[in-house]
């Protein structure tokens, strides 16, 4: 048998790397995950005691002025839905009735006495919430004109027919939609526009001026609808009245 020679130095140089590089196993890597994200906390369903202590507080703290102007507010924005309750949108007073007007007697014109007679009124809003500011209760200025026409029939068998204008200032206070109360002041000026044997004096005296001052009342009977009383120096009378 051949013999192989021994390795010589230059052979184990060349051929050891290759063999140990060839015989080498690398190491696995290992493989980097990120870390996990630490879970959120959940909010707790239990009543925090310190904040709503503090919310009891701040309601507590509430003054009667807040909680009426949080009353005014929730009346005024509900009237703002309905139109014909809205003051701003009612403006105009147009009513007419009956009742009695004062004048002289043409038999004895030292004195005066009521006659029954017919009125028409009409009225404009200048002023709203004067004194008061909430929904409940409101109150006007309103400056009004009254006209009545009437007879008088003297003992003599003259009659004259006279009509009356009266125009005023009132002032109403109004207690919710369906009541309302009222004063009014002005002058009354008496007029003769037609006679059967007149005479002269007494058409000269018929043609008077009378103080007129008074109070009522106001009754809704319907939406912009009221039943209207006046008790006053120059007048009584009982109308029917529209507001729009």
């Amino acid at each position: 048998p051949s013999l192989s020679p021994p390795p010589t130095p230059e052979t184990v140089r060349l051929e050891g790397p290759r063999e140990a590089a060839a015989t080498k196993i690398p190491d696995p890597q290992p493989s980097v995950r990120p870390p996990a994200p630490e879970p959120r906390p959940l909010p707790s369903s239990q009543p925090n005691p310190e904040r709503a202590a503090h919310d009891d507080k701040d309601n507590n703290e509430l003054t009667s002025e807040d909680l009426d102007a949080m009353e005014e507010e929730a009346e005024n924005t509900s009237r703002a839905k309905d139109p014909t309750q809205s003051p701003t949108k009612q403006m105009y007073w147009l009513s007419a009735g009956l009742g009695v007007v004062r004048g002289l007697n043409p038999s004895n014109l030292q004195q005066t006495q009521y006659l029954n007679g017919g009125n028409f009124r009409f009225g404009v809003t200048i002023l709203s919430s004067l004194l008061f500011h909430r929904g409940s209760v409101q109150d006007s200025l309103v400056v009004e004109g009254s006209l009545f026409g009437f007879k008088v029939v003297g003992s003599t068998g003259g009659s004259y027919n006279l009509v009356a204008l009266i125009p005023a200032l009132r002032y109403t206070v109004a207690f919710g939609d369906h009541l309302g109360l009222f004063i009014y002041g002005g002058m009354m000026g008496s007029l003769v526009f037609s006679a059967v044997n007149s005479n002269p004096n007494v058409i000269n005296a018929l043609d008077s001026f009378f103080p007129a001052v008074g109070a009522g009342l106001l009754f809704q009977i319907g939406p912009g609808w009221y039943t209207r009383l006046d008790a006053g120096l120059e007048s009584l009378a009982i109308n029917l009245m529209l507001r729009f």
